[in-house]
């Protein structure tokens, strides 16, 4: 017999199959209950005028093109549901995200990659009004900040997997081929990859080799 009510959750990612699948996983703990399911800004807003409100909101950075993204939604939510915490739950390996979406009021960020235990945990230290970074997330956090003050108005830093990434786009290999090579999904890629456009200020992915060969950002250490 349960002591106290479920925690109560909405997830919101424009990947449906995935919400889904953590819809059911987390339906499977005694302590959740999934009010609803969002695949865009606008099926958030539209969902929380008839979903129970929850007490913790699940959310991406990046979703449907044209539309608002995480960091947008993860401002709205702190000036009109106040009550509500967020647990950011993304591919985003850069430490310019993390520092975005803390400073935006977010209680928690972990990468999709972290495991099942870590994403219970976190959902639940979240819940209870407790700020959860994994440690690797840490870590990105620590650099952005040092590469803030040490490298202001410089070139912003690769990752290890995007330096990974961008070596085989430079040569030419379409996100498949980078994939097979380094053992991910094509989506993996093609997140970094968009997240390098984004970092860098370029517009796609032939400007982003050019910068890159320019700049020599492979002959980094």
């Amino acid at each position: 017999m349960r002591n106290k009510q479920p925690i109560k959750v909405i997830l919101v990612d424009d990947h449906k199959i995935f919400t889904d699948g953590l819809s059911l996983f987390l339906e499977r703990e005694d302590d959740f209950t999934v009010v609803g399911t969002a695949s865009s800004a606008k099926s958030l807003w539209q969902g929380l005028k008839h979903w129970e409100m929850p007490d913790v909101i699940v959310l991406d950075i990046r979703l449907k093109k044209g539309e608002e993204d995480g960091i947008s939604i993860a401002e709205s939510l702190r000036k009109n549901y106040p009550a509500v915490k967020v647990l950011v739950l993304s591919m985003h390996e850069d430490g310019k995200f993390v520092e975005a979406m803390l400073k935006k009021g977010c209680m928690g960020y972990i990468l999709k990659d972290s495991s099942k235990s870590i994403f219970l945990q976190a959902v639940r230290s979240v819940a209870a009004g407790k700020r959860y970074k994994t440690p690797e997330v840490q870590v990105l956090l620590i650099r952005q900040i040092e590469e803030s003050k040490d490298f202001e108005g410089g070139i912003p830093k690769l990752t290890k997997r995007e330096k990974e990434i961008l070596s085989y786009l430079v040569r030419g290999d379409a996100a498949r081929i980078v994939a097979a090579h380094l053992h991910i999904s094509q989506t993996t890629v093609e997140t970094h990859r968009r997240n390098m456009i984004d970092k860098f200020g370029v517009q796609n992915t032939i400007d982003l080799v050019r910068f890159a060969i320019q700049n020599k950002l492979l002959d980094e250490e």
